[in-house]
Formats: C-alpha cells, structure tokens, sequence
C-alpha cells in the first residue's frame, strides 16, 4: 500500500540472500500446495467432501478469543436474499480471456443503502474516459446465510456496465468480513486492526480474523466464488477479479502486524486492542506478531496459502484476468519467530508466485497511489519493474485524498503500467483533473516505454584483448534510500556466478578487460546481493561480452566509490 507509512519499514538493513536448501523446501511445498490447491477445488462440485462444504462443523472453540466477531461492515437487507447463483450472462460463449484492463478505472465501495452502486455522474459523455469499473464488496453482506445470496448489488454493477460500454472489476473481501456462520470451526484470532490504526486512529471493532492457510475457511471461500463465477462468469464485461483469502480488511495481502508491547522497529508500535491476553501459553500483550508467532505462522505457511488461492481462482474463474494487489508481509521467519526481512521476501515469493504460473492472465497491482509520493516504494518498484511481462496497475489513496491528483497520475504513468483506479469520488468531484489527463489521448496504457532494466557493453561480443570496456546495467527504477534495493552486477565463471558489483543509482559500471573468451554477465534489482532471475529479484537482465574471462573478487559489502570497481 504505497500510502502506508509500514514500507519504510525496510529502510532496516537487508538479510542475506535466502540459502539454497530454504528455496528447495520452498518448492518443494509449492509443488504439494498446488496439489492440495487443486484436490481442494475439486471439492467444489456438487459431490465434494466436507473440506469445502459448509456442513462441516468441527469444534468452534479453536478460535481465539470470542467467536461471535462484530462485524460492521454486513449490514445486508436479508430480504433481498435468494436461493442459487442464477445468471446474468448474454447466453454467448465468451472468449477465454478478454483484452487487459487499461486507462482510468472508478472504485466503489459497497453502500447498502444505494439502489445504484456507482454514481450516475460516472455515465454522462463528459465521462467517458472512465474504462471501467472496480466495485469492492464484503463476502458477509453477499452471503450472510449459508447459500442465500445478496446478488443485488452485483446485478445492478453489472447492468450499469453494460449500458455503457464499461468493464468490471470485482474485488470480493474475506478475512475480516467472512460471515459468521462461515466461522464454524475454523481457527483464527479476534482483532481490531484496520488500516487506520497506523496513526492510531478509527481502530475497528474487535472480530474474528481466520488464520489465511486453514482449509475450512479456505473452502468455504472457495465454494462461495464458484457461486460468483456461476453466476457471473460468463459476462463479457467482467473482465477482473481480485485474488484474496490468505487477507484480512481487503484484498491487498494486509495481515494484522501491530506490535503492542513486543516493539519491532518499522512496524507501528501501538497495540491491538481486541486481541485476547494470552494464546497458547503465550502473552500477547497487544502484539499481532506474538498472536501469529502463537498461531505457528510461517512464510512457507503464507506462500501455500497464496499457492491454493491463486489455483482456485484460476479454475474458477476461467476468463477473467486475476489480480494480486501488493502489500508487506510479516516480520517472521521459519521458525515462526521475528525476523524483519521476511516483510519483503514473502511478498516477493508471492508475486514470483502467480508470474510463474498464470501469465497471460496475472496482474500485479499497489494500492495508496498518492500525489505526494517519490516513486521510491518498494511495492511500486515491483508494480514498475513487471510491465514487461505481466499487466500493472495502481490505485489512488482513499478519500480524502492528498489534493492535487494531477500529480498522482502522472506518477502512475511513470510506472509504465496499463491502468490506474481512482475513487469514484475523486473522479465525480474533479471531474477536470481527469479530463485535462486524457486529452488529447490517454497516456495509458503506458507500456511501450517499459525498459526497468537493461545490461549493455561498450565491447559488443568482441574486442581486441587487453582494450578496455564496460559492462552497464541501468535501470530506469527510481532506486529506494537505505539499500533495500539496489542494482547488482554478476559474472558468471567457471565456479559459478560472482558478484561484481552493487550500486544504488541507476546507472551500474563495471570496468572489463575482453579477450578471446566470451563471458556471461547478469543483472537485478533487488536487496544486495539478490541473485538474478529468482524469486527475490525484482527484474532481471543478462548479456554475454567479450572479455578475458578472469577471476573477479567479490566486492566489499560496504564499498564506495572506486573501491567497488
């Protein structure tokens, strides 16, 4: 969330690079998790087990603290409910994927009380720079009661979207706004984070988090978007859905992290409020980090969530894009206790995640775009260094937003990306921010000036021995203070790759002597010392010169200047 003060959290000095025995348990895990990912999806046919099924009832009081959460945000008019998915398709077969979300999107929150969802400013011809549209909306006010369905709201999205030629976007919020009855047996924590406790301010109620790898919950959720997908799938409008599961207060991957008493630099050192006491043992004392430390977080745990998550969705949702929207992970390590690297490596793994498997239809998204932003985040340099393989985008800041949004915009075209959401309004109530944005062409999608990494020499292939050459990699990431993350430089020998460099500008040198023997470089961004084309490595590059093919010694972690040459 590119608004969030918690990314300069990482303005911590970087761990080292993950250990290989770590990465093959990793995968290893990721291969079993997609197994279980897809036997749990299975299970969402008429005929599936308990494991999906809202029947299961295994005992309650696995929960920690209160099972009856307050849940502020369901607020459903249970008369409007109905039996079964039904259909608002065109009856046609759609294509299996549709052309990429681009340009401007309008965002709205779910009103119970609206008999429209997005204002009717949103439709006249003065608006028409508006492509489509992203309506976020609770999972406990669409089915507060095991399969009777609130598709009232999504009907009239839908409707409003085709009358105007409009995509949609759904974004579908579990976690916290899971319904009650789907709580039954499943584990999790009471808590009162919210975005806004970061300023301590506006906390919520206390209510029931699941834990984001249990498969009860995880099945029922499942179950509940098959019901989406039955009903909506085939519309050529929806063009989007926004993956979640392993989440809390939206889609973005936010889990609970405030750190109470147990104070852990970077993270907000104020308390949870609606945590119990104590869990297993183990006093809380208002710490998020303690409960999921007691709950035997892991990131292997994390990222096998995300792993069944992103194989649902896949096969439920067949001809819709799958959007991943960005956020730190957690401060805790294997063994399930602190370890402050792990907030960007597990978000990385995650995002390495869905590349991997489910390009074309993979989109890599950040939240809290605002005009007051440097383009340093960190969660806006990965959005910026995928626009050459997978699509991007970013949404603006909730209103009240940091006035003027002219310059938000602009710093989302820099991220070379294909759309940007904005609140609905914003959009309505600056109408010519927006206007003067898409005149006299929309700059979006941006993609055609993607170039976040590039690795060039001076020698081409070859050169006379002995001439001097250099190898470059530049980048065109606008590079975060603090070393998070950085430009390094290897070259690979008969012993494998060596780093030759790391810069924290975008321009990277590296001094070579060619020869007769062809030698292979390759480039990254990430933390020091982050190999190329892992999963920790925002963007990589290679290229292979002429050079002397000679031993390089591996620079100094610290070095400046010519010491690092």
């Amino acid at each position: 969330m590119l608004a969030d003060k918690r990314d300069g959290r990482f303005a911590l000095p970087p761990a080292a690079p993950r250990k290989l025995a770590r990465l093959r348990r990793a995968s290893a895990l990721a291969l079993l998790c997609v197994a279980i990912a897809l036997a749990s999806v299975a299970l969402l046919s008429p005929s599936g087990a308990a494991a999906g099924s809202r029947l299961a009832t295994t005992d309650s009081t696995s929960l920690i603290g209160p099972t009856g959460p307050t849940a502020s945000n369901c607020t459903v008019n249970s008369g409007t409910l109905e039996p079964g998915a039904g259909t608002t398709g065109t009856g046609e077969t759609p294509a299996p994927l549709g052309p990429a979300p681009t340009g401007l999107i309008a965002v709205k929150i779910y009103s119970p009380k609206a008999k429209v969802q997005f204002p009717s400013a949103l439709f006249t011809p003065a608006d028409s720079y508006i492509k489509g549209l992203d309506f976020l909306a609770q999972w406990c006010n669409l089915e507060p009661h095991p399969d009777l369905f609130n598709w009232a709201p999504l009907d009239t999205v839908f409707q409003q979207a085709q009358a105007s030629g409009k995509f949609v976007i759904l974004t579908l919020i579990p976690g916290f706004e899971t319904p009650s009855w789907a709580l039954s047996g499943v584990q999790g924590f009471t808590s009162s984070f919210s975005y806004n406790t970061a300023d301590d301010t506006n906390a919520a109620d206390a209510r029931v988090l699941p834990l984001p790898w249990d498969p009860t919950y995880l099945g029922r959720w499942f179950t509940f978007l098959r019901a989406v997908a039955d009903r909506y799938g085939d519309d050529k409008s929806f063009r989007v859905i926004e993956a979640a599961g392993p989440t809390s207060v939206s889609t973005e991957m936010t889990l609970p992290d405030l750190t109470g008493s147990q104070r852990i630099a970077g993270y907000p050192e104020i308390a949870d409020g609606g945590l119990p006491a104590s869990y297993g043992g183990k006093a809380l004392d208002g710490s998020d980090i303690a409960a999921w430390e007691a709950a035997g977080y892991t990131p292997a745990k994390l990222v096998g969530a995300w792993t069944q998550a992103f194989a649902a969705y896949h096969q439920i949702f067949r001809n819709q894009f799958m959007a991943l929207a960005l956020f730190p992970s957690l401060p805790i390590g294997d063994d399930s206790t602190v370890n402050v690297s792990e907030g960007s490596q597990a978000r990385l793994d995650v995002v390495s995640l869905g590349k991997t498997n489910y390009q074309p239809s993979f989109i890599v998204q950040e939240d809290g775009l605002a005009g007051t932003g440097t383009g340093t985040d960190p969660g806006y340099n990965i959005v910026r260094a995928n626009c050459t393989t997978v699509v991007t985008g970013l949404q603006t800041k909730v209103p009240p937003n940091d006035l003027p949004l002219t310059p938000a915009l602009a710093l989302g075209v820099r991220a070379n990306l294909n759309f940007i959401e904005v609140y609905a309004g914003d959009v309505v109530s600056m109408p010519s921010v927006f206007t003067s944005f898409e005149m006299p062409s929309s700059p979006l999608p941006a993609t055609d000036h993607c170039a976040p990494l590039r690795l060039t020499s001076s020698a081409g292939t070859s050169a006379p021995a002995g001439a001097p050459a250099t190898v470059t990699a530049t980048t065109d990431l606008t590079l975060p203070p603090g070393r998070i993350q950085v430009v390094n430089v290897f070259e690979q020998t008969a012993a494998g790759p060596v780093l030759v460099r790391e810069c924290t500008t975008s321009s990277c040198p590296v001094p070579i002597t060619p020869g007769v023997v062809a030698t292979r470089f390759t480039a990254d961004v990430g933390a020091p010392g982050t190999a190329p084309y892992t999963s920790q490595a925002l963007v990589s590059a290679a290229l292979t010169a002429g050079t002397s093919g000679s031993n390089p010694k591996p620079i100094a972690p610290n070095c400046k200047g010519t010491a690092c040459l």
